[in-house]
């Protein structure tokens, strides 16, 4: 279900998630695609999210949130319970409010880490480092990324102090799109 420009995309898929995401995490994307398109956020040529770069998004997410399980500091069985509305949560969380993009760079190379940019000066551009080119920044294309995080803030919010109704669904009210 990804469609990346990338030729080498789907060769390149297995070795880049291994076990790292189950078919629980990939609905993630799926979710986030829908998000980003209501608002007009998903087309790289117009500053948004395509679909290579969102996958490694979710992809470094998930890395940065399963480390505390993966080294013990959290129980690993615990992580069959959180459920996809939670992970949609914690992922606006990560990029609307925890990640910041003047001063940390992703890189998806060895196993993915979370650095500072290099240099002293801070640049507002969102920088994530290519798994195919270390030379590429597949970050730097999505100009409205700023614009992004802040949709993502806001709706983290948003879900956070709204006054759930029994049984009421955190996807449905994640896709929402109020214009």
């Amino acid at each position: 279900f990804f469609f990346f420009k990338q030729k080498t995309a789907y060769e390149m898929l297995r070795s880049l998630v291994g076990s790292e995401m189950c078919i629980r995490d990939r609905y993630i994307i799926m979710v986030m695609k829908l998000f980003l398109r209501q608002r007009e956020l998903n087309e790289t040529f117009r500053g948004g999210i395509g679909s290579f770069l969102l996958f490694c998004m979710v992809l470094a997410f998930l890395r940065e949130h399963k480390k505390d399980f993966l080294t013990g500091k959290k129980d690993i069985n615990s992580l069959q319970d959180v459920s996809l509305g939670e992970y949609l949560l914690r992922f606006m969380e990560f990029y609307g409010i925890r990640f910041d993009c003047a001063s940390q760079q992703i890189l998806m190379v060895n196993g993915g880490s979370i650095i500072s940019k290099p240099g002293h000066h801070r640049d507002y551009s969102f920088s994530l480092i290519s798994p195919q080119d270390e030379q590429h920044d597949i970050g730097n294309a999505a100009f409205k990324i700023r614009d992004i995080f802040g949709v993502l803030k806001n709706r983290y919010h948003f879900m956070t102090n709204y006054n759930y109704k029994s049984g009421e669904s955190v996807l449905k009210l994640s896709l929402i799109h109020i214009s």
